[in-house]
């Protein structure tokens, strides 16, 4: 073995951006030119109806990044 510990850690800050009433929708019908410009002017702020921003996924993953710092040294 390689002297780590077998155990899986799940964490559902590690989820994948939550696309709310687009879950599911075809790229090509939910992305129109209008729907790009809108999304590109909002930036990271942008949500899909009941879906989740870029910044909150930022926030997520900063949250569990900073629980790994909290947790001691951590070696890969």
């Amino acid at each position: 073995m390689t002297g780590y510990p077998n155990v899986v850690q799940v964490d559902d800050r590690l989820q994948e951006l939550e696309q709310g009433e687009w879950t599911g929708r075809l790229r090509a019908n939910t992305y129109t030119p209008t729907m790009s410009a809108r999304i590109a002017r909002s930036g990271v702020d942008f949500a899909a109806p009941g879906g989740e921003s870029m910044r909150d996924v930022g926030q997520r993953m900063y949250s569990w990044l900073r629980s790994l710092a909290s947790d001691g040294p951590v070696s890969f």
